[in-house]
């Protein structure tokens, strides 16, 4: 995936610091996320800011891969990062509901285990997959099925 747009958008010798600030911003919208998360969820309810991010998370994600340049990328994958983390936080702590005290730590090792196993399929996916903006599109499709989740 990086080196499909390290060509295409000529990020090599001096712009090559570029697709290392987009991942940067990335991390910075990850960051931020957890926090405005909890702000929405207080304000409107668990359900509609899971549902809200979520959308969002789809919606940032397909657009990713229409980026025509390095700059809308930069700002999609910050918008990105705002939301994934909140989409990961809800379903966690309402598997950690669902259980008995118990159960509750193993329940958490199985949620990181899925979650890492989610991410060693994703970059096995890129060997099929080589063009980036499919890429982008495959690894936002499946989040589209968690709004099967509709409770």
């Amino acid at each position: 995936m990086l080196s499909m747009f390290l060509f295409q958008w000529d990020l090599v010798c001096d712009r090559s610091w570029l697709p290392t600030f987009a991942f940067m911003f990335y991390g910075i919208g990850e960051f931020l996320s957890l926090p405005l998360y909890f702000y929405v969820s207080y304000r409107q309810g668990r359900r509609f800011s899971f549902f809200l991010f979520l959308a969002c998370e789809c919606l940032f994600g397909a657009v990713t891969s229409l980026a025509p340049n390095i700059g809308c990328f930069v700002i999609l994958r910050f918008l990105l990062g705002l939301t994934v983390p909140a989409s990961v936080a809800t379903p966690a702590a309402l598997a950690q509901e669902l259980v008995g005290t118990k159960w509750r730590g193993r329940n958490l090792h199985l949620i990181y285990l899925y979650r890492s196993l989610g991410g060693v399929l994703l970059a096995g996916s890129v060997f099929v997959i080589r063009d980036w903006p499919q890429i982008a599109l495959a690894s936002t499709v499946p989040f589209v099925a968690f709004f099967l989740y509709w409770w």
